[in-house]
């Protein structure tokens, strides 16, 4: 449960114990939960200053306590984060973007407010890739105190010269584990998403994402795509080797008085055999190998094309495109077999 905040506030706890009674009262049994809260909004990146205005942004800044940044990072410890020093921040970023722009400096400017840098850092990716492709960075900013925060809050609002509070808004994430089957979970998820208590907490928007509901709709989004991915992989795959199949056979019945002339003038058949093999292994597998090159030179567009989906776990798509090269290299290979002994029985008779 992702909820907005008209103001940053101290403790927001209140809210989400009302948030789990709610579910529980359901009939929904709660394992475990676990919440932190942020500032977060895009911001535009020039040298060691961090602006809202009319330049395109090209950061994604989260701005949060340390304790809300190691409810958020459990892959970091407290000797990792140390306690911030007042007017100073500590500034980690994703690893993905250890290659881009850095935010770095002794001192840094944060929506006209000087901040003294006391450490840099990294922390794992957890944004989503395919939002924020078109970033330079995304940065978590661990201010001394909350004060920091409504403060930087009202600045934000300030220098975007708007009203618009819920652009701004001060979020808190509630992660909630429960039991049950996966209709009971889809429908917890519709029931929070339908709970309307927390005007009371200045709350001026919320979502509520499930494990359930997502899985739901991605493999409805998606399952259409991986159907038609392999449907239509198969249908070329088919026609491809078809058209190499037939091709060879004619090029057979073309050649065969040529492989008898050589035989006559001293060729022995292993010679021609292994003739025909290599002529036939080139016209199967020369394309196969110019399709893996042609996939490698696009693969910097096939991953933003990828992203746009919400689709950036790289590994797993090279994974994906090496286990398809060599299925293709298998059929590829069972059929160049095929043919050459197809191939050889017609210019051996």
């Amino acid at each position: 449960v992702q909820t907005g905040y008209s103001e940053g506030k101290e403790n927001v706890s209140e809210q989400s114990s009302d948030i789990i009674q709610f579910i529980e009262d359901t009939g929904t049994n709660v394992t475990d939960s676990e919440s932190y809260s942020y500032l977060n909004f895009a911001m535009t990146l020039e040298k060691d200053s961090l602006t809202i205005g009319q330049k395109p942004t090209n950061a994604s800044l989260y701005f949060l306590t340390r304790d809300n940044f190691l409810r958020m990072d459990h892959t970091l410890t407290e000797a990792d984060v140390p306690k911030v020093e007042a007017g100073k921040i500590l500034i980690f970023r994703e690893k993905r973007f250890q290659s881009t722009k850095t935010l770095r400096g002794d001192q840094i400017q944060i929506l006209g407010e000087t901040f003294t840098v006391q450490q840099n850092g990294y922390c794992k990716n957890r944004s989503n890739g395919g939002a924020i492709s078109f970033m330079d960075g995304v940065y978590y900013i661990v201010v001394d105190h909350m004060q920091t925060l409504q403060k930087l809050q009202k600045l934000a609002i300030a220098e975007a010269n708007t009203e618009n509070v819920s652009a701004y808004a001060y979020e808190n994430v509630l992660g909630i584990n429960i039991t049950g089957t996966e209709t009971e979970k889809i429908a917890c998820s519709g029931n929070v998403e339908n709970y309307s208590s927390g005007e009371k907490y200045g709350v001026v928007w919320r979502r509520v994402r499930g494990r359930a509901v997502n899985r739901k709709e991605l493999l409805a989004l998606y399952g259409g795509f991986f159907f038609l991915g392999i449907f239509l992989g198969t249908v070329f795959l088919a026609v491809t080797v078809m058209i190499i199949f037939y091709k060879q056979i004619s090029e057979g019945y073309d050649d065969r008085e040529r492989y008898i002339i050589m035989e006559k003038v001293g060729m022995s058949h292993a010679e021609v055999k292994a003739t025909i093999q290599s002529q036939i292994r080139i016209v199967f597998f020369l394309p196969l190998v110019m399709a893996a090159i042609h996939v490698a030179a696009a693969f910097p567009m096939i991953r933003r094309l990828l992203a746009m989906l919400n689709l950036t776990n790289v590994p797993l798509f090279v994974t994906c495109l090496v286990v398809t090269i060599l299925i293709f290299t298998a059929i590829y290979y069972l059929v160049f077999r095929i043919t050459s002994k197809a191939y050889d029985k017609i210019v051996s008779k």
